[in-house]
């Protein structure tokens, strides 16, 4: 039993948690997908997985978590944001990236699925929120150098129009499906921010 026990909690058992959940997310869905099927998919008792992830949507933040960090699974922007049209570009280029992603499911199940995140993973969520908020707060600084944006417009409401604006973009995409403009919305967005800071298209 000590044995079982010790091989359930390693992380080449965490590795197959996160295998067999990945796939049944995507084939079913959150809602319809249990730990007690993730368990019988993977071969583990399914009451070890809380104690590898808390609950499932802890789960489905460590599945997500594990897509993003793997090379190359999206365009890097490493250090500060170029100045300008350039840094601009490479923002919504990130963004863009999932548009079509054959993931990108995951990432509206995380959204939705945020209430029910255990405390300590959704403070962690934050903090990575928190710091990508505070970059592009800080591109806007640099590229307006001490230019005023317009009236009533700070560098912290240009960087969260930049960011609710991709997770409502999303969001509308899972509910609306395939309808929805998605590159047209790209582009209404980065000629709207462009505008607002006066840059040169």
């Amino acid at each position: 039993m000590a044995r079982t026990r010790i091989t359930e909690i390693g992380e080449e058992s965490r590795q197959r948690i996160l295998d067999a959940a990945e796939e049944l997310f995507l084939e079913r869905g959150y809602e319809k997908t249990t730990l007690s099927a993730i368990g019988e998919r993977c071969g583990i008792s399914y009451g070890s997985i809380p104690w590898h992830f808390g609950n499932k949507a802890g789960l489905l933040y460590a599945v997500m978590a594990r897509i993003v960090s793997q090379p190359g699974a999206s365009p890097a922007i490493d250090g500060a944001i170029p100045l300008g049209m350039e840094g601009l570009e490479r923002i919504l280029e990130g963004q863009r990236f999932w548009d079509d992603h054959p993931k990108l499911e995951l990432w509206l199940m995380l959204e939705l699925a945020y209430p029910d995140v255990p405390p300590e993973i959704a403070a962690e969520i934050l903090e990575v929120d928190a710091r990508w908020h505070r970059s592009l707060e800080e591109w806007v600084r640099r590229t307006m150098d001490g230019r005023p944006l317009p009236d009533g417009v700070t560098e912290s409401g240009v960087a969260r129009m930049i960011t609710s604006f991709n997770r409502g973009l999303g969001i509308s995409r899972h509910f609306g499906g395939q309808g929805i403009d998605v590159a047209g919305s790209r582009e209404a967005l980065f000629h709207g921010v462009a505008l607002m800071m006066g840059l040169n298209s």
